[in-house]
């Protein structure tokens, strides 16, 4: 969006130069929308974008999805994408419900996903309007799906086509991207530099700790959705009609599903004694538990990650390599009249009334002064206004530049 301030010259040559042309007044900095384009044209866009964090997704019609994901989010390297893998992977060999037709490129400044579009609105989206027994159908086949997944097997942490995935338990949590290993001596030394100062940390507590790296090749991965939520989970009719964004997705610790939802059996036995009462969750918990998908962390890995979280720095932002990105200004539009207005009514009703009760007060009181103003004779109003008459003595002209003598007045 262009910002046009007030044109303060007096030439034709100056308006010129303040005046941008039309072509070069952008009206959205997301789609590249300028005045010539709207002065000129009519055409009505079925394209429509969505945004989440440096991410934008493109509704294409009524039959395509566009997703673009920068590589260097805010200047920092962007995390390993795992969706396209997964998809392809899970599309040809299991009846888990994908994105369907998924393609990708990518250029110098992202990656690109486009995909059919799934039946259906997100579970996030209308899951309050679902009764119990639609939510009861929608987690028994999420765990159904989920069930199907886990099949699939790998002797370390990766995706499918065997590119790396990332470790947000024992690794960065922020801009730092981290990935997944299962070489505890790349893993340390990472993780060493970052240890806090700290009386606990002794060196025979580092060689514990080191000792304790949990991720080993040889070990059984299981193919894990990764961050599994209402948003990505798409419904129509009371069923599931796809799982989506599997970007997080590929072969995790057997436990790593069960422990991410922070899932308890409890919430499973709720499912069965008060159906009624519970949401998709608790009947996933409850189908988790059937199919035998209720691995727990083991403590010694709890006692790992534990002191990960609090003996280890996250890395400062100045350590981290910075690339060259595209800055997107989220305020920019806050200077739009208009948008600020629709911004100042984002309160409490009885704030907005108590508002507009003092405005049209100072309403009426600027009305009534106007109103007493206008029936002042011309000198009453000279002098309400600069403090001087216009009228000398013998009724001549005052220059209003001369002193004033307020006594006369």
């Amino acid at each position: 969006m262009t910002l046009y301030k007030p044109f303060e010259g007096t030439t034709r040559e100056e308006l010129k130069l303040h005046r941008p042309k039309s072509p070069d007044f952008i009206l959205c900095q997301v789609c590249g929308l300028n005045s010539s384009l709207q002065e000129h044209n009519s055409y009505f866009s079925h394209v429509k974008v969505s945004m989440n964090s440096t991410r934008g997704m493109w509704s294409i019609g009524e039959k395509y999805f566009l997703k673009e994901r920068p590589k260097y989010g805010w200047g920092f390297l962007s995390p390993p994408n795992a969706d396209y893998a997964v998809n392809k992977f899970l599309t040809e060999n299991s009846n888990v419900p994908v994105a369907k037709d998924m393609r990708t490129w990518e250029d110098k400044d992202s990656d690109w996903y486009w995909m059919e579009k799934c039946p259906g609105e997100t579970l996030k989206k209308v899951g309050g309007s679902l009764t119990w027994e639609q939510h009861r159908t929608i987690g028994y086949e999420l765990g159904e799906y989920l069930a199907e997944a886990r099949k699939f097997t790998s002797t370390k942490p990766e995706a499918p086509d065997g590119s790396p995935i990332r470790d947000k338990y024992l690794g960065a949590d922020f801009r730092c991207v981290d990935l997944m290993t299962v070489d505890r001596e790349e893993w340390w030394a990472r993780t060493e530099p970052r240890l806090r100062k700290h009386p606990s940390i002794t060196e025979e507590w580092k060689k514990k700790f080191k000792e304790s790296y949990p991720f080993k090749e040889g070990d059984k991965y299981v193919l894990s959705h990764g961050d599994l939520d209402s948003s990505n989970i798409m419904v129509k009719d009371g069923h599931v009609t796809a799982i989506i964004d599997w970007e997080h997705g590929g072969y995790r610790p057997e436990w790593y599903e069960w422990s991410q939802f922070g899932m308890s059996r409890g919430s499973g036995e709720r499912a069965k004694s008060h159906p009624e009462k519970c949401g998709w969750t608790s009947f996933l918990v409850e189908k988790m538990v059937q199919l035998g998908m209720d691995v727990e962390m083991p403590p010694e890995v709890r006692d790992c990650i534990w002191s990960y979280g609090r003996y280890v720095k996250e890395p400062e932002d100045e350590d981290l390599p910075r690339y060259p990105y595209e800055e997107f200004n989220r305020y920019l539009y806050r200077k739009c009249t208009n948008y600020q207005r629709y911004l100042a009514e984002n309160t409490s009703p009885n704030y907005l009334v108590q508002l507009r009760k003092e405005r049209e007060k100072k309403e009426v009181e600027k009305v009534a002064v106007m109103l007493a103003f206008n029936k002042l004779s011309l000198d009453e109003k000279d002098i309400f206004l600069t403090g001087k008459s216009q009228i000398g003595s013998g009724h001549s002209k005052r220059d209003l530049n001369d002193p004033v003598d307020n006594r006369l007045y």
